[in-house]
Order: structure tokens, then C-alpha cells, then sequence
């Protein structure tokens, strides 16, 4: 198991750790749980994780046409596309975020070119174990 104290000390786990003026969500089963943008899962004896998005998430990426600093926007595409690699344990699930950020971004006006050369650089880097 993950939590080896009861759901209900582990509730008041949370309570400690949540800012009063923070809203959080914890989803908990026996195998898994979903934690702000992370999902963790006991498959076996091994922990696996993946990213989580409730059912009511949308494309809210910072639109390229915004006023925010040039160096700013071009940087977002690479610190997500290293947060997908970062969180995903699964390489075919990373393959297919990376794929669907990289949508979001040239829904939000990116140059899919540009897009392109930061997910190469980002597969060529070896995998967080």
C-alpha cells in the first residue's frame, strides 16, 4: 500500500499539509491516487505515475500572442515538455502527452516548427528513472 496508516489518518495528513486558502482534491483507492496534477498507481511491485487532469480541465496555456516577456514564452514549451517526462513513468504514455501538449500549444498560436525542435531535444535526453 502507499499509505500504511488508515484513510483516516491519512486524511488528516492532508489537512496539515493544505493551506486554508487552497483548494485541494485527493482522489484515494487501494491502488491508486490522484494528487494535484499527479497520478500514482501500485501496478505490481512497482509504483507507476502519470499525469491527472479532472474531467473539467482545458487548454488554459498562456496564449503566445500575450503580452508576457519573449523569453518567458519561449521557454513554456520546454519546461512542460520536461514536466510531462518528468512525471510519466510510461514511455508510450509520455510519447502521447507529449503529443497532445504539443496540440495545445499550437492551439495557443506556437510554431508547431519550433515545437518540433524542443520535443527532438527532449526525447534525446535519456529518461528520469
Amino acid at each position: 500500500m502507499f499509505w500504511e496508516g488508515s484513510v483516516d489518518t491519512l486524511i488528516e495528513f492532508l489537512q496539515i499539509l493544505i493551506v486554508s486558502t487552497l483548494k485541494f482534491t485527493l482522489y484515494h483507492g487501494i491502488e491508486k491516487f490522484n494528487f494535484l496534477d499527479v497520478s500514482i498507481q501500485k501496478t505490481g511491485t512497482r509504483l507507476e505515475t502519470d499525469l491527472y487532469k479532472k474531467d473539467t480541465d482545458r487548454n488554459n496555456l498562456l496564449h503566445n500572442t500575450s503580452f508576457h516577456p519573449q523569453v518567458l514564452l519561449k521557454s513554456l514549451p520546454m519546461t512542460q515538455f520536461k514536466r510531462v517526462k518528468r512525471i510519466v513513468s510510461s514511455e508510450q504514455q509520455c510519447e502521447l502527452h507529449l503529443k497532445e501538449m504539443s496540440e495545445w500549444f499550437v492551439e495557443r498560436g506556437y510554431s508547431r516548427c519550433k515545437l518540433n525542435e524542443n520535443l527532438t531535444a527532449i526525447q534525446r535526453k535519456t529518461p528520469i528513472q
